[in-house]
């Protein structure tokens, strides 16, 4: 066969102008995104993930580093580590060193690591002496990516792990290709080493690809009367096997502090080895091959048709030794991970961001070898082209949506987060039901919790003895947002029978309640009892309230009762949970940040009988009976 040129774009006018305008225009393209959307909470998508990456830097910030970390959404000890928090501790010292919030900097950083990825791309490409037109082509998908230019920028690890994967990469294939010094493969050592503490996920799967690499390098030398040296020998080994026992023995270390923690003793290596791995079937089913290849992959992030006709042309089409090589290598990073780790990668659809970038590689290297051939190459842009329009056109109409959602107080998460951090003091903590055991409204609230999941082995002793979980004296709210338990299961013993109850966006929260004011003044006040009735509420009567008040100066009430007066009786006063009310605030011309409505269950109900509701506001450390009132009958 004829030698193809190495670097054909040298040899092309338009195609090379073409080729370096799509990759700048994508790096652009993501660049935008990264930064305007960079302050998003991240509940966007896979808000489980993304919060609790962010809630462990947040507990940096607040803490210090420590190696057996916090992930305070398990209860007391609350360390539950899981990898090695490198990722996180950058993102609290970005914090800390430059004012910036956790979404920022953690955003910032994802991407950050992204854009790092191409200056080691680039290693890669000349030491493989593939030439710019496969870097250029490389540059164009990845960066059109839905994959990466929503996961990209997203509060979570997996950038970090890939750009320690590529650089382990680099270093190998210098020293496999270069002089062999030591030193590269000791470099190798370090960053696979990084990749694999990082997220092992992501680099086990480099790490047996080289190593494969390696063997048969060293066998094809062998065969042509050049046998190893044992010393040589050994310190490959030794090299490729730092990496793995370090991150076996990271793994045995968050094991042995997982079991201090009665949720994490179900969070253990051992105990997860079904879920990380996957089983046969899932490998053979429909979902995995039409579910996760066709449509996640081929469909969503290949570009469709494009991508599979150049990953085609990858295998037969004519090609260069080493960049036939190159392809067949890439080709299995990419998939490897996905038998390796499949139920993973069928779960969580961020997992294929440890391995499209190969697929990637091997596209952009195969419509490289198109371009060498002057017969293909008009083949050979249509289908780069084609394959990166289409991935846009997938992330405009898709992703973007995700990237532009804006959270308030009409969210759930950030309703009840809002609540908790206004009711609790800052060392206090709440134990939260109906929220498997996610990290959103702990860190939104920047509060402790024990946010339990219905397989909890202790579950009915978490539902009768809540701060057995949290630390003594700490407990400070329950709240329930599944059918199971009732909020009156939560106060059922003392001393939270004595606390009030409220409710915002399908949650039920109950924390300590003020006592009542025994002097009460009479004035004029902007508000109103929108809702009082008793009803059933699990087979309980229930008397709800519910309602808004305007602000006084600028800010809402420190707190605000609802007084029930009947003919005849000593007036009963109900200390209130504020809780947002949007329609309030757009009412008044109030910003979103205040929040001026209140609501207020009380399981039982009241009395038979007429009676006039009145609000109570606190302000300035008075307490003020609004004139307008509100009329109940209960029959």
């Amino acid at each position: 066969m004829r030698d193809l040129p190495s670097d054909p774009v040298r040899t092309l006018g338009w195609p090379k102008v073409l080729l370096g305008a799509s990759a700048s225009l994508a790096v652009l393209m993501s660049l935008y995104i990264a930064i305007a959307y960079a302050a998003q909470l991240p509940l966007e998508a896979h808000a489980f993930r993304q919060t609790q990456t962010a809630i462990t830097a947040l507990w940096f910030e607040k803490t210090g580093f420590r190696l057996a970390y916090e992930t305070p959404v398990g209860g007391a000890p609350w360390a539950i580590p899981f990898e090695f928090p490198l990722y996180q501790a950058i993102v609290a010292l970005l914090g800390k060193v430059f004012g910036l919030s956790i979404e920022v900097a953690g955003r910032g950083l994802s991407y950050a690591f992204l854009l790092a990825c191409l200056p080691v791309a680039w290693r890669i490409n000349r030491r493989l002496d593939l030439g710019p037109a496969a870097f250029l082509i490389f540059v164009t998908l990845l960066f059109t990516s839905p994959q990466y230019l929503f996961w990209g920028r997203s509060v979570m690890i997996e950038t970090a792990a890939l750009f320690f994967a590529l650089v382990g990469i680099g270093f190998f294939l210098d020293y496999l290709l270069g002089d062999g010094r030591r030193r590269d493969l000791v470099a190798f050592a370090l960053a696979m080493t990084l990749a694999l503490l990082q997220k092992i996920t992501t680099g086990l799967p480099v790490w047996v690809v080289l190593g494969l690499v390696a063997a048969i390098f060293r066998l094809r030398a062998w065969r042509k009367g050049a046998p190893p040296r044992v010393a040589e020998l050994g310190f490959i080994a030794a090299c490729f096997a730092v990496p793995l026992v370090v991150g076996v023995g990271w793994a045995q270390y968050t094991d042995h502090i997982k079991t201090l923690n009665p949720l994490g003793q179900a969070l253990t290596s051992s105990a997860l080895s079904g879920w990380n791995w996957g089983t046969v079937v899932q490998r053979l089913s429909p979902e995995f091959w039409i579910g996760l290849v066709g449509m996640r992959i081929i469909v969503g992030n290949l570009g469709s048709l494009f991508g599979l006709i150049l990953l085609a042309c990858a295998f037969v089409g004519p090609t260069a030794p080493r960049a036939r090589a190159a392809m067949q290598a890439g080709f299995a990073m990419a998939v490897l991970p996905l038998f390796m780790f499949t139920n993973l990668h069928l779960v969580h659809d961020y997992y294929q961001t440890s391995c499209l970038i190969f697929l990637f590689a091997v596209m952009a290297v195969s419509a490289s070898q198109m371009l060498a051939r002057p017969r293909r190459m008009a083949l050979a842009l249509v289908l780069v082209l084609g394959a990166a329009g289409t991935n846009a056109v997938i992330f405009l109409t898709k992703q973007l949506p995700l990237v532009q959602m804006a959270f308030g107080p009409d969210d759930r998460d950030v309703a009840v987060a809002r609540v908790l951090a206004r009711e609790l003091p800052g060392d206090g903590t709440f134990v939260a039901f109906g929220n498997g055991w996610s990290s959103t409204f702990s860190y939104l609230s920047q509060r402790r919790s024990f946010t339990v999941p219905d397989w909890f082995a202790e579950f009915d002793r978490s539902v009768s003895t809540p701060e057995a979980f949290v630390g003594e004296g700490t407990l400070g709210a329950v709240l329930t947002c599944a059918p199971k338990p009732t909020i009156r299961q939560l106060v059922a013993a003392p001393p939270r029978d004595g606390w009030k109850i409220g409710e915002t966006a399908g949650c039920d929260i109950a924390v300590p309640a003020r006592s009542a004011p025994d002097l009460v003044t009479e004035g004029d006040c902007t508000g109103a009892i929108e809702k009082a009735v008793v009803e059933d509420r699990g087979g309980v009567r229930t008397l709800i309230l519910s309602g808004w008040t305007a602000p006084v100066e600028g800010a809402a009430p420190e707190a605000l009762f609802v007084s029930l007066e009947a003919q005849g009786q000593t007036p009963l006063i109900l200390d209130t949970l504020r809780v947002p009310d949007l329609a309030a605030n757009r009412k008044l011309g109030v910003n979103d940040g205040v929040d001026l409505g209140f609501s207020r269950l009380l399981p039982g109900g009241i009395d038979a009988g007429e009676y006039r509701l009145r609000l109570v506001q606190l302000v300035d450390g008075a307490y003020r009976a609004c004139r307008f009132t509100h009329r109940l009958r209960v029959d």
